[in-house]
């Protein structure tokens, strides 16, 4: 009914019937439609005297029929490639102003015939009103192998075909964006966007499974809830249903985290991830760990260049729609569903991407809270310390990160990182994407290996000749402005600094054009020289799973880890042996230490774990002697771990082993246990 007497009008049944009576398969008929119907909204009564809401997007139509108390009866929705063959159908038959200029099936018939066809004898000779009926036996298949005309009616049908064999899942992919208009559209076409990406999450979760390459493409359709306020207020008529099916969708936490998120949940737009990608590229960045610290559902990770496949990436994001969502699209991603300060691999990255949230406020992070900072400058506060010297941090943020008048924040940065450039953002770059319209920069950092006391020019403001405070590196870099300083008025009627857009102009080919003036060379890990050569055969991007200047065993080989990367050591086939197995008995007494301060960990357990490390012992000792032995120590002292291991073993004066380590036999570790209650003012001040 809405496709046939709402949506579809009679020019546009013309059309889609030559496409038809041209052979255009399905799939061309689709993209047609997705073309021909984008972002349409429309209401209309159905044939029933019921009421149908329909939304038209690139992908599909979404359909929400009403009764005549406004009652929900059904939410649909269809994707273009399936309502292509209902449309096709109607067309076969003629109905509803589809039509053919000749009576031919659109599918070519190419049936199988059993037995000699035996035509039935109508008791009058067909006229033109009259259609003449006939009989045959035919083998009908299911789907895609029945080519049955579509006037054929099947009475009974019987089919001795045996279950197809189910396809071999597929093992993850990670998800690309190709979609440069990705996130745009109107308020009301990304708020069905979300839900339909939120149902199908849920779906998949239920299922315990991960997403297909069609789920995926719809979750990457999620854009959050910012500029979207309307939608959480229950007084918005022209919302209502908006409204009610997020009550009836989110969790009462989602919900209240979505509604929260509406002021400052605003994602990337491809034109921007692309141009920082590119930047990244010119300095010579080629693979590394990758950090995304607020990813939302990992745009940046979704529009990594080809030549940076190698990378590994680690995204963090608070909201735990936007993080499971992530997980989804970026399987072979590490996401983390927490806030950033839950998180600290210190020296870890080689390059830290994103765009960080914009606010007045602060995240309460303990190593941080003394600096005071806003929360967009607490990001690159903590990225700096998490990227290694040499690494980069790329970000979009508030423009007041270089024009704030107070230079505290950009003193402490530029001690700890060089300013490779900045580029100033005109205050439409986000509107299409994330509905607002804000001067934002992106910042290109560089970390020194140790803090300077410095405050090069980029730390300081000067003014415009409209009297606004605006950094000195762009009053110095106008090529770095992508658009016209001027002057907007206010909501409370003041004027205040803005870059307006270049008519005419696109942003594409203006960030191509000032990516040419950031400067800076990216800097590859210095690689250790271990073992008997200088030669490093090869690296990796680190694991963080293992400690930083450690030993790890990887596919059977020996890597050792200093900050970002692992490296392949040269050594011989005996010092690979012995550095193998003393790798087995660290993890093994880093396990039973876990064990050991787990207050919940039973004895049984922690029995087990003593047995299997006297075991590990035992056989190591046996074929390389003691840990304490020059040739030991000369395989392993590069590792972190090597002197916990020399305490395994109490020798006497003569270097002999006297007897092993309590640890082997008795707990040695008290657990920590949390202090619930105090009796003074000074025990409590102690406990805090």
């Amino acid at each position: 009914d809405v496709l046939a007497h709402g949506l579809i009008g009679a020019p546009d049944k013309a059309e889609l019937s030559e496409l038809m009576r041209t052979g255009k398969p399905n799939r061309e008929i689709a993209q047609w439609l997705g073309r021909a119907f984008p972002g349409i909204v429309e209401t209309m009564e159905l044939e029933t005297g019921d009421t149908a809401d329909y939304r038209t997007t690139s992908e599909g139509i979404e359909l929400e029929v009403l009764d005549a108390d406004e009652k929900r009866l059904a939410m649909l929705f269809f994707r273009w490639d399936e309502v292509a063959p209902l449309l096709r159908g109607l067309y076969a038959r003629q109905l509803d102003g589809f039509g053919q200029e000749q009576a031919e099936p659109a599918i070519a018939a190419d049936t199988t015939v059993e037995e000699p066809i035996e035509t039935a004898k109508p008791t009058e000779e067909p006229t033109a009103e009259t259609p003449a009926f006939h009989s045959e036996p035919v083998t009908v298949y299911p789907g895609e192998q029945n080519h049955l005309p579509y006037d054929v009616v099947v009475e009974r049908l019987h089919v001795n075909q045996p279950e197809p064999t189910p396809p071999e899942p597929r093992p993850p992919e990670n998800f690309r964006i190709l979609d440069d208009d990705l996130g745009k559209g109107g308020p009301k076409e990304k708020f069905w966007r979300n839900i339909k990406a939120i149902a199908t999450l849920k779906q998949i979760e239920q299922e315990n499974r991960y997403a297909t390459p069609e789920e995926q493409h719809i979750l990457s359709q999620y854009v959050g809830w910012g500029g979207l306020a309307d939608a959480f207020d229950p007084d918005k008529p022209a919302w209502a249903a908006e409204y009610a099916e997020l009550k009836e969708l989110l969790t009462p936490e989602e919900y209240e985290a979505a509604r929260a998120s509406t002021l400052n949940a605003h994602y990337t737009s491809p034109t921007v991830i692309r141009a920082i990608y590119d930047a990244v590229e010119q300095m010579g960045f080629r693979t590394g760990n990758i950090l995304e610290p607020s990813c939302g559902v990992g745009n940046f990770f979704g529009m990594l260049p080809e030549s940076m496949a190698g990378s590994r990436l680690y995204g963090v994001e608070l909201d735990s729609i936007s993080g499971r969502i992530a997980k989804q699209l970026y399987p072979k991603a590490d996401i983390t569903v927490a806030g950033f300060e839950t998180t600290d691999r210190r020296d870890f990255y080689d390059l830290a991407i994103g765009n960080v949230p914009f606010g007045q406020y602060q995240v309460n992070d303990k190593a941080y809270n003394k600096l005071g900072f806003n929360i967009h400058n607490y990001f690159f506060a903590k990225a700096l310390d998490q990227v290694r010297p040499g690494g980069v941090v790329a970000f979009v943020t508030s423009r007041y990160t270089m024009d704030a008048k107070d230079s505290t924040v950009r003193r402490y940065l530029a001690q700890r990182a060089e300013l490779l450039g900045a580029i100033r953002l005109p205050n439409n770059a986000f509107r299409a994407n994330a509905g607002t319209d804000v001067v934002s920069d992106i910042l290109f950092l560089q970390k020194r290996d140790r803090p300077l006391d410095i405050a090069p020019d980029w730390t300081q403001t000067g003014r415009t000749e409209e009297g606004f405070t605006v950094n000195q590196y762009f009053l110095d870099h106008p090529e770095m402005v992508l658009g016209s300083p001027t002057a907007e008025s206010t909501q409370y009627g003041k004027q205040d600094y803005t870059v307006a857009p270049i008519e005419g102009l696109e942003l594409a080919d203006q960030l191509h054009d000032a990516v040419k003036y950031i400067r800076g060379t990216y800097q590859e890990a210095a690689l250790p020289e271990l073992g008997e050569g200088e030669d490093i055969d090869e690296s990796l991007p680190a694991d963080p799973n293992v400690k930083n200047y450690s030993y790890t065993v990887v596919d059977g080989a020996v890597y050792f880890r200093e900050n970002s990367r692992m490296v392949r050591p040269d050594l011989n086939a005996t010092a690979e042996a012995r550095v193998k197995g003393l790798v087995g008995l660290r993890d093994c007494v880093q396990r039973l230490i876990d064990l050991e301060m787990d207050a919940a960990a039973p004895d049984a357990d922690i029995r087990e774990q003593m047995a299997e490390l006297n075991r590990r012992y035992d056989d190591f000792s046996a074929k390389y002697g003691l840990i304490n032995d020059r040739a030991n120590r000369l395989a392993f002292a590069d590792d972190s771990s090597y002197y916990l291991l020399c305490a395994l073993e109490v020798l006497d004066e003569d270097g002999q082993l006297k007897h092993k380590a309590d640890m082997f036999t008795k707990r040695t570790i008290k657990p920590h246990e949390a202090v619930t209650t105090v009796d003074t003012a000074s025990e409590a001040l102690a406990v805090s």
